[in-house]
């Protein structure tokens, strides 16, 4: 597996029976990073309830006078908590940078590893991301998630609405 965060830490995790070695650039596990998944997902990925730190029916999201909800039902994993789990269950190599050979080599530092190879190494296509800032207290005591969008926070022009 090539990229140990949350993706390929998961499917490392369901090949377990496998021995599946894991390799990430990244020092230590863990990624300081919201988890705001819908619940049929986290029941789709079989982990422990314990990993949910709060479940939620909407989230707000407010740019200027602007405020947009979605209703649903999602659950905020502890993200952070749940990688380190997770490397710990598994044999992970970190800090390396591997490189994908072909689908059954991997290179890393002038050694080659052979096997089945799955690149969990994170997005590689075009989009424009909205940045937006998740301000947590604990405890996390609120019915919804409120997402405050800052227009300074944006890479792209297309990606925020125009201030008017």
């Amino acid at each position: 597996m090539v990229g140990g965060g949350l993706a390929g830490l998961l499917l490392a995790y369901k090949l377990k029976s496998d021995n599946p070695l894991v390799f990430d650039r990244r020092r230590f596990p863990g990624k300081q990073c919201t988890g705001i998944i819908s619940r049929s997902t986290f029941l789709k990925l079989s982990i422990s309830r314990e990993f949910v730190d709060r479940d939620f029916k909407e989230i707000r999201v407010i740019y200027g006078r602007t405020e947009i909800f979605i209703k649903g039902d999602f659950v905020r994993l502890g993200r952070d908590r749940l990688e380190r789990w997770l490397d710990s269950e598994l044999r992970v190599i970190r800090p390396v940078n591997a490189m994908i050979k072909g689908p059954e080599e991997v290179q890393v530092n002038g050694k080659t590893y052979k096997g089945d190879v799955y690149d969990a190494s994170g997005w590689k296509g075009k989009a424009n991301w909205i940045k937006a800032v998740e301000y947590v207290t604990e405890p996390l005591n609120q019915e919804e998630i409120v997402v405050t969008l800052d227009s300074k926070n944006c890479r792209f022009r297309l990606d925020c609405p125009s201030t008017r």
